[in-house]
């Protein structure tokens, strides 16, 4: 699509894209970034290949080549992390909210990719600490400092966001349990009625809009 403003002047090229990001984590991040991120010539030198990534991304876009549409997937995530990281990198640590400042902790960061990547696993605070190498009580007091909750209250949080999706999708009980994290669907069901207010049955149904199904 060809789009006159103004006079004219040399042309310029837009790469656009969107992304769908239904991990909580994700929603966090983006819940602390400014609305408008600008890559400056100086930013970009911070950051490998990302000048390179762009006007790759544009020469696939014009030549339209078979197996485009994959590429232009894969370096479109490519570029979304780089910025971010050349975001996060300059942020002043008195700025850009407590989780931003999470992220740039090398020990809460990892804590909280372990347990978005793996949230059925049986966390404990001193498993948790243990992975990331501190001690159970200095990881727990930065955590909850940096992110703004307990461990395990930020991933009884995740885990219920997670079963939240599974439910919508159509997921028995028996299978959000098991990919959350929980022993029995008992334990499971008790969770999520305290987490959103209603059954998980219930609620898969009601976002479904579908009569009440046996699990």
């Amino acid at each position: 699509m060809q789009l006159e403003v103004g006079a004219r002047g040399p042309e310029t090229n837009f790469v656009t894209a969107c992304f769908v990001l239904e991990d909580p984590l994700a929603r966090q991040i983006l819940a602390v970034l400014p609305p408008v991120i600008r890559m400056r010539p100086e930013v970009e030198q911070g950051v490998p290949s990302f000048l390179e990534n762009i006007q790759f991304i544009t020469r696939e876009v014009e030549t339209d080549r078979p197996g485009s549409e994959v590429v232009l997937l894969r370096m479109a995530d490519v570029i979304f992390i780089q910025i971010l990281r050349a975001y996060l990198a300059r942020v002043p640590d008195n700025e850009g909210g407590g989780f931003l400042r999470a992220l740039r902790d090398p020990s809460t960061a990892a804590a909280l990719g372990a347990m978005h990547h793996r949230a059925e696993a049986p966390w404990t605070v001193a498993s948790l600490a243990k992975e990331v190498g501190l001690s159970r009580s200095i990881f727990a007091a930065r955590f909850t400092q940096l992110v703004g909750e307990p461990p395990l209250g930020y991933l009884t949080r995740l885990r219920m966001q997670k079963a939240a999706t599974l439910l919508r999708d159509g997921a028995r009980l028996a299978e959000a349990s098991r990919l959350t994290g929980y022993a029995s669907e008992a334990s499971f069901s008790h969770a999520f009625r305290q987490w959103a207010g209603v059954a998980p049955g219930a609620y898969r149904n009601q976002l479904r809009g579908a009569p009440p199904a046996a699990d």
